[in-house]
């Protein structure tokens, strides 16, 4: 049975829906930390409501859920801009769960990707994956073998160093 997914906008009013999938990606990340991360990125947009509304602000956290409300995927995001392109969706925080067919859920969020990335005037996708996703054992069983077939190649290596 193929899932119906629809792309929804992740707000300060109905971030705490989104939580387990926080958890699952970073448990360390607490639910005030993930409230006020989200706070923090709708900040300066106005809400909208769906992939479909004419204008999307340029940054935010976008949620793909089923028809009955749950949330099978999320990314943040935000519009920057390259040297070698004109404006850039950059994607991080990218996590899909589903008991049944995870590929689902991720083949949704990268579809919403790109028909974001479209409809904010991007040229270019810049996803960034957790470097022990990419390099745990089974990294092509996953997420980045998704997104290469879905176009998307390594492009570079960004490298992380705390400051705390």
């Amino acid at each position: 049975m193929p899932h119906q997914f629809r792309a929804q906008s992740i707000h300060p009013n109905n971030a705490a829906r989104a939580y387990p999938l926080i958890q699952v990606m970073r448990s360390d990340v607490s639910l005030e930390g993930w409230l006020a991360f989200v706070a923090a990125t709708n900040a300066d947009s106005a809400p909208t409501p769906n992939i479909t509304a004419p204008k999307w602000p340029s940054r935010g956290v976008l949620a793909i859920e089923n028809a009955r409300g749950y949330i099978h995927g999320l990314f943040s995001y935000h519009v920057a801009f390259a040297i070698d392109h004109e404006a850039v969706l950059e994607v991080s925080n990218f996590v899909a769960v589903d008991s049944v067919d995870r590929a689902a859920g991720v083949k949704a969020l990268i579809a919403s990707m790109e028909e974001l990335a479209h409809a904010l005037g991007c040229t270019a996708i810049h996803t960034h994956i957790p470097g022990d996703w990419v390099l745990g054992e089974n990294s092509e069983s996953g997420l980045s073998r998704h997104l290469r077939h879905a176009g998307h190649d390594l492009k570079s290596l960004n490298l992380y160093k705390p400051l705390r």
